[in-house]
């Protein structure tokens, strides 16, 4: 694997102004081209994004696919070159939201009035999540899964979702006022990092 990571970060300093101009003229269709494949064989499932996380430093991503991915994405940025104007990020970090308001397929959907039931496991090490909506804020049909899943990580950011959220349940109800021992999204991540304590020490 540290053979395939430093190819690819030859590679990113060899061509940092090509990715620099890509990204500025959002050519994506050669970002895809020259970085997917590259990032697929650090570790199968990793993907990338380029984000404006770091301002005035682009930010590269890497993203794992599932958890065990995470620490080999880890691994490889640790082993990141210094680049001037580039900052590299191991998983997407949590989004700062003035509205919880997410976009899946070109269909807008607003969580401002959703809320969660959390149930941790093993002492705190980890915690199982249902999702509260009702019929006007719900997500697209059949999409409530994939939209849950946006929502929760943009919230807490890639890697406490990994690491530690096990299912994410959504659940269509008539009034979530009516739903005992709830939360409002927006209280996720302080919320999670207080129940699981040590074991999100540095997240």
């Amino acid at each position: 694997m540290a053979d395939c990571v430093d190819d690819f970060w030859r590679w990113f300093v060899a061509h940092d102004k090509d990715v620099r101009d890509a990204c500025e003229s959002r050519n994506t269709s050669w970002l895809d081209a020259e970085l997917s494949a590259r990032v697929e064989r650090i570790a199968q499932g990793t993907s990338w994004e380029i984000g404006p996380y770091s301002l005035p430093d682009n930010a590269f991503v890497l993203s794992p696919g599932t958890r065990k991915e995470l620490a080999a994405v880890k691994a490889a940025v640790a082993r990141a070159p210094r680049v001037s104007g580039w900052h590299f990020i191991a998983c997407k970090p949590p989004k700062d939201l003035l509205s919880l308001t997410f976009e899946l397929e070109n269909v807008p959907t607003n969580a401002d009035s959703w809320v969660y039931r959390m149930t941790s496991y093993n002492g705190g090490e980890f915690a199982d999540l249902e999702i509260f909506f009702e019929p006007s804020a719900a997500p697209s049909q059949g999409k409530e899964a994939a939209l849950c899943e946006l929502v929760v990580e943009a919230l807490l950011g890639e890697e406490l979702r990994l690491d530690r959220i096990g299912a994410i349940t959504p659940v269509s109800v008539p009034d979530v006022r009516a739903i005992e021992n709830t939360t409002a999204m927006k209280h996720l991540r302080s919320h999670l990092i207080e129940v699981l304590g040590p074991f999100t020490d540095g997240v």
